[in-house]
């Protein structure tokens, strides 16, 4: 018997295929879901009711559902084996997420059924009792995941297997998952980047970076097809693979299947959606603001307008709360938002602008707290190099930062570590705000989510305080809707508070 490796979804979630035969296999495979169990718009943001109408949705768990039975049913008639495999991150991106948790993600995902699924990073975003919770409600889906070490967390080590064997006509298919050793096991947010994997021209807005499958060359010479498709729901993938008796992968063939208004959503899973979606949108649809700019999100790349939004959401609400105007303007004038944090853009045209709370959690969906932060310049400057540290132009990074009260200037030419070529900073006590060059012996208090205060994603200089932060009554998203409400319309734009430069 020899091993094949196919690698379905991401960073985080790979999957292998072993065979004992000749084996013709029909594989249907998402990931990165985030909660979209309702249908969305193009952008993957809340679906409005003249969208629908206009057929303008996407997605959704009816959506997937539909077609996994479908092509299904077709690989049965020819006879064929067909597995359905969901990589991970099933967990949070949407309101359903935000406020019900897991006990919402098992009802899904029971009905879904996948043959075999993965743990993506942010299931564990809740803690390990939220994750063993939800494990024990989908008992009867074999979840894989082998290179995590449990020996701590006997709870969990239950409900988790390192690989899963199914016989399929006779064969032996073997399935390992693997999860991406910067997985956080605490409370907080981890921002991955989502990249189309497509052949040919793309069938929605998104940009394809590469074809589908994708081939890399392993450290053991060893071509290996990885296949990923975007997120959210919009696409599920599919391919039809042959494997000789060898285990040598033959041939594959196939493609992402856009999830437009075109494929019919299974009504078994809309009896589902339509248990949990009231005591959503009974939270949810209310108006917060409204715009007349669509608020971008290419945050991971460069300043975004709706990145400038967010951060000056921050610095407004401690305003807000500011009970003495016989002093300084603010005590912190600086507001900091992790780019990953952002995870949807916001195109309101044909709602004439009008911005739901919904939509906003979407945007903002790990409500994470925030924090007032005292760190000295010194080791702000180093957070802002640790922000473009591993950042490549035309695709970003994980760690970029947006920003209010900041003006900063970045030299890519330069090597990691050396990278801030220009840092100004909004002065507080002051009668007039105005900018001013970094001083790295001076203190700088900032506003920033309790996830980067305590030195997510390895900003270890949020931690470098100089007195006890300040935790603030309120979670992002309900202080960016303050905001949104006391501006609109919204006219934000970019203000080159960020400039990146290639060259000297």
């Amino acid at each position: 018997m020899k091993l094949l490796f196919l690698f379905v979804a991401l960073f985080m979630a790979h999957l292998a295929v072993f065979v004992t035969a000749d084996l013709d296999l029909v594989l249907l495979h998402t990931n990165d879901m985030h909660s979209r169990f309702d249908e969305t718009d193009i952008y993957c943001n809340e679906c409005r009711k003249n969208d629908a109408v206009n057929g303008r949705c996407y997605g959704g768990f009816a959506r997937v559902a539909q077609v996994v039975k479908d092509e299904k049913k077709k690989a049965e008639e020819k006879n064929l084996t067909s597995l359905f495999i969901v990589a991970g991150d099933t967990f949070q991106g949407t309101p359903y997420f935000t406020f019900f948790k897991w006990q919402a993600v098992v009802d899904f995902i029971k009905q879904l059924q996948p043959d075999v699924m993965n743990l993506g990073n942010h299931e564990f975003d809740d803690g390990i009792d939220s994750l063993v919770s939800y494990l024990n409600g989908i008992q009867d889906i074999p979840t894989v995941v082998s290179n995590l070490n449990m020996t701590l967390e006997p709870d969990l080590d239950k409900f988790i297997t390192r690989s899963f064997v199914f016989e399929k006509n006779n064969t032996k298919v073997g399935i390992v998952g693997y999860l991406t050793t910067d997985t956080p096991v605490n409370n907080g947010s981890f921002t991955i980047f989502i990249k189309l994997i497509y052949l040919g021209k793309p069938p929605s807005i998104e940009k394809p970076y590469g074809t589908y499958p994708l081939y890399v060359t392993t450290v053991k010479n060893k071509t290996v097809p990885i296949l990923q498709i975007y997120a959210n729901t919009k696409y599920i993938g599919k391919v039809d693979i042959h494997f000789n008796s060898n285990g040598d992968l033959v041939s594959i063939n196939g493609s992402p299947i856009l999830l437009n208004n075109e494929i019919k959503q299974d009504p078994s899973m809309l009896t589902v959606i339509d248990k949990w979606k009231p005591s959503v949108t009974k939270i949810t649809n209310v108006t917060v603001g409204r715009t007349t700019v669509e608020l971008l999100n290419n945050c991971h790349l460069m300043e975004c307008n709706i990145g400038n939004l967010i951060a000056d959401s921050f610095v407004y609400y401690n305003v807000l709360k500011k009970k003495n105007y016989d002093e300084y303007w603010t005590d912190a004038p600086i507001g900091i938002v992790l780019s990953g944090s952002i995870r949807n853009t916001i195109n309101e045209n044909d709602h004439e602008g009008y911005i739901t709370l919904g939509q906003l959690i979407n945007v903002s969906p790990f409500a994470n707290k925030l924090v007032k932060v005292t760190i000295s310049g010194a080791s702000l400057l180093e957070a802002f190099e640790h922000s473009v540290f591993d950042y490549l132009l035309h695709n970003g990074g994980i760690n970029f930062l947006q920003v209010s009260g900041v003006l900063v200037e970045f030299d890519l030419s330069q090597k990691p570590g050396h990278r801030v070529s220009s840092l100004y900073l909004r002065c507080g006590d002051c009668s007039v705000p105005k900018f001013d060059p970094v001083i790295l012996t001076a203190n700088y208090t900032l506003v920033t989510s309790d996830y980067l205060a305590n030195g997510g994603n390895n900003f270890n200089a949020f931690k470098k305080i100089v007195k006890k932060n300040e935790i603030l009554s309120v979670v992002d998203y309900n202080a960016t809707a303050m905001y949104m409400e006391s501006i609109s319309p919204i006219t934000i734009g970019i203000e080159n508070r960020i400039i990146i430069k290639t060259s000297n």
